[in-house]
């Protein structure tokens, strides 16, 4: 059960590397990686400074 579940992972990021390497050059897919990095960090950021 566990093996296969980490097989699955392992498929799934795979496949996200080819597709990420596939689309370098894009500017939007960029765009897309920046903004949700800034989406993220600001969850973060709030999570984190609640009083």
């Amino acid at each position: 059960m566990v093996l296969n579940i980490m097989d699955t992972l392992k498929e799934l990021s795979d496949k996200l590397r080819e597709w990420t390497i596939s689309n370098t050059n894009n500017p939007v897919f960029w765009l897309l990686a920046f903004l949700l990095g800034l989406l993220i960090f600001k969850l973060t950021y709030d999570a984190l400074s609640k009083n």
